[in-house]
């Protein structure tokens, strides 16, 4: 048991402290619906160094988790409760607070809520260990949702079926670079399940769909040119605010640019941390002069607030 994307940062007696990172789909092709209801998928992906915090306080008097900065839901129906309660099916595990300091925006594509429960399953199993060892936490994860088992690998890899299958990338990515990002969070999110359901036969029959190959993205920004994400087709059906934005980025960044994951974040490629700062500038310049809700009612909630410059974890 390792999972290095979720390290510790400080640890007592009582208490456990991780990050859990966001992570971006490069790639994402979907193949088909499922029988079980979920899609086929074929994506790779790789962490960022933004990353939310999570303290764990173990032994105590009852459940709680509090998110003081706001960003996500303090309730059950958020991941982390969640994770707490599928671990619970395997052994007993005393109450915990929990404090949970959101900095990847929710409802983006980015995996937050998939990464901070990764991140909870892992301290779980690291004070109260799963009787099914590392297996068993892999199958909690399973259950909990598709992006989850990727946060408790290794680093950038190839995911299949609806996510839990893993294949860990062997060679770095982008070679020759030091490869950063602008993430762009527009200020309002978009459901997973709502952006598949706009996905039609034709869009994910066979002969639409494309090939991945992982030798695409090896070498320099070459790798940038073969970036590609089918669920941005949904996203556009769902939501005329997504076609603005990729028209916006067209223009400015062709060729370096993606939604990831169900969205609506959006992700600006740039060969190093300078240049990727030039990017961050020059797009809020063009958020703010693009999309004026007082003229235009149609990019009433796009702003461009929420911009921020990563690092790609690329390597294996």
């Amino acid at each position: 048991m390792n999972a290095p994307m979720i390290p510790v940062v400080k640890e007592s007696e009582h208490a456990l402290t991780v990050t859990s990172p966001a992570k971006i789909n490069l790639w994402l092709e979907i193949l088909g619906r499922r029988e079980d209801g979920f899609h086929e998928l074929v994506s790779l992906m790789v962490p960022t160094t933004l990353v939310d915090h999570l303290s764990l306080t173990f032994d105590a008097p009852e459940d709680l988790l509090e998110v003081p900065e706001g960003g996500a839901p303090a309730d059950p129906s958020n991941l982390v409760l969640k994770a707490l309660h599928q671990a619970r099916q395997s052994r007993p595990i005393p109450p915990v607070q929990v404090e949970l300091i959101k900095r990847i925006p929710a409802q983006a594509g980015l995996g937050g809520g998939s990464g901070n429960a990764a991140a909870i399953l892992k301290c779980l199993h690291q004070r109260y260990p799963d009787p099914r060892g590392w297996a068993g936490v892999l199958a909690d994860a399973e259950v909990l949702g598709s992006d989850i088992s990727f946060f408790l690998g290794d680093g950038p890899a190839v995911v299949r079926g609806r996510g839990e299958i893993l294949e860990a990338v062997q060679e770095p990515l982008f070679t020759g670079l030091s490869p950063h990002a602008c993430i762009w969070y527009p200020g309002f999110g978009l459901s997973t399940a709502d952006v598949y359901q706009q996905l039609s036969g034709p869009l994910t029959s066979g002969h639409m769909c494309r090939n991945f190959n992982i030798k695409n993205f090896r070498h320099g920004q070459e790798g940038f040119q073969h970036l590609f994400n089918r669920l941005l087709d949904g996203a556009r059906t769902l939501d005329s605010r997504i076609a603005l934005i990729s028209d916006l980025l067209e223009d400015h960044f062709s060729g370096r640019w993606i939604m990831t994951g169900s969205g609506s974040g959006f992700v600006i490629f740039a060969a190093d941390p300078g240049a990727s700062e030039a990017d961050a500038t020059l797009l809020k310049g063009l958020v703010a002069s693009r999309f004026r809700a007082d003229d235009d009612a149609s990019v009433d909630g796009i702003h461009g607030d929420e911009i921020h410059v990563v690092s790609l974890l690329t390597g294996p």
